[in-house]
């Protein structure tokens, strides 16, 4: 599978998380990581990697983006906020602007997000973005 994102010069294989966070998939270079949650597919990297900084500048409901798998998808951002990945020794947990689960707010579609700041010790903010398939 790939990613790309023209008009944010992102373009980046995805790989499939299998066990674990997928930490070791998003620290390699040239690869980013995809699982899926209640329905909602998930895409992460780091923001100095495949050009995830530029996640920031988004534009809801302009953007648009392909993924490339057995068949092309056309996805739209519908949606882009500072998020935040609670860390527990439990499992980490990504939230969105309020600190709702992100899966219960969008049920479909993409969530591709990239790490920031650590706000607080056990606190990472987010650039969260959703994509809604066209």
């Amino acid at each position: 599978m790939y990613l790309c994102v023209p008009t944010l010069l992102i373009a980046v294989p995805l790989f499939e998380r299998t066990t674990g966070n997928g930490q070791e998939i998003v620290d390699r270079d040239n690869s980013a990581v995809i699982f899926h949650w209640n329905g909602l597919s998930v895409i992460a990297d780091h923001s100095y990697q495949s050009n995830f900084s530029n996640l920031n500048k988004v534009k809801p409901n302009r953007t648009r983006a392909y993924i490339y798998k057995s068949k092309l998808e056309t996805i739209l951002c519908d949606d882009s906020q500072i998020g935040h990945i609670l860390l527990s020794e439990n499992g980490n947990r990504l939230v969105d602007q309020n600190f709702n689960l992100v899966h219960t707010v969008f049920t479909d579609g993409y969530c591709i997000y990239t790490c920031r700041t650590r706000s607080a010790q056990n606190v990472i903010d987010v650039r969260l973005t959703h994509w809604k398939i066209l």
